[in-house]
């Protein structure tokens, strides 16, 4: 079996080192590689990172600040969510390092009880609770549990859904959050879409205790260009792609609403149109036909008969 061409980086410029060797697979194999998930750092990503390093590595005080990132579906709050847990891992005792176990994350979606925060944190910090217990039992065993771990960062997401329970449920959830930051001096990071900053401040005194990161629809101009050009070094296609101008920009939020998933996704889709189709760059045309067309790698031979 022959071996693949070696390719010189020189040449591939706009590509990541990484995705380079991916130019030699078959056509078939290259389109495929193409729905892989990757993680991109723009300049939310960082902003939150920074602020919550600053929270982290702050002197603890009898009140625990914390950060909410807000942003409509699709605009990159589980990514940043799950960057957060690796960037902040776990990790073994070494000579010069304490063991650190891994942040905690929990979600509110159905939650409608306090109680239900505090099962869901104890299910994840490795003390599940069997049977019934009192709810101030439940809340001072996470206390202990977490005091005694080596966790310094507790994510909870979807806060938003605190607002298809009663006032009396949601004020005792919120209640329970200003808890758990009290009494645990642990850094405490929410997210929700847009509902969420609502949500918080229906406790005026945890919110004052929040600032807030919002994650906008995205607009074309240089943050967006620069955005474009990291994920296209994702995409194994031997030219550079022309998504930077603000034609090919205005057209790509046109088409997404500026939603960062539907633009990772329609980016993904036409650079493997690009590959079948041998441009081997992703145009403003390219993205315009992503719209209505899909690879044919990934299509059914009796879908390509029928729209011939």
């Amino acid at each position: 079996m022959a071996k693949p061409a070696i390719i010189q980086l020189p040449e591939f410029a706009h590509l990541d080192p990484d995705v380079v060797p991916l130019l030699a697979l078959p056509t078939a194999e290259r389109v495929r590689s193409m729905s892989r998930d990757f993680f991109i750092k723009y300049p939310s990503v960082m902003q939150a990172f920074e602020h919550v390093d600053f929270m982290l590595k702050s002197e603890p005080s009898e009140r625990a600040d914390g950060l909410l990132i807000w942003g409509d579906s699709g605009q990159g709050k589980s990514s940043i969510a799950w960057a957060m847990i690796r960037r902040y891992a776990a990790r073994q005792a070494t000579e010069t390092k304490a063991a650190k176990m891994a942040p905690l994350y929990i979600d509110l979606t159905s939650v409608k009880d306090a109680n239900e925060i505090f099962i869901r944190l104890l299910e994840q910090i490795g003390h599940p609770i069997r049977g019934r217990l009192l709810a101030e039992k439940r809340r001072s065993a996470f206390i202990e549990a977490i005091k005694a771990s080596d966790i310094d960062l507790i994510i909870i997401d979807e806060l938003q859904d605190l607002l298809a329970a009663t006032e009396t449920q949601k004020t005792n959830c919120l209640h329970a959050i200003r808890y758990i930051m009290n009494h645990s001096k642990r850094t405490v990071v929410l997210m929700g879409n847009g509902l969420a900053q609502s949500t918080l401040n229906a406790d005026p005194h945890l919110a004052a205790r929040y600032d807030t990161l919002h994650l906008p629809a995205w607009k074309a101009g240089p943050e967006l260009a620069r955005l474009l050009d990291a994920i296209m070094r994702m995409y194994p296609l031997r030219r550079r792609s022309q998504v930077t101008s603000m034609a090919a920009m205005k057209c790509l939020v046109g088409i997404t609403r500026g939603n960062l998933r539907e633009m990772r996704r329609r980016l993904s889709r036409a650079a493997m149109l690009a590959v079948e189709d041998e441009t081997e760059s992703v145009s403003m045309a390219t993205l315009e036909r992503s719209i209505n067309e899909f690879p044919r790698s990934l299509v059914g031979e009796d879908v390509h008969g029928a729209n011939r």
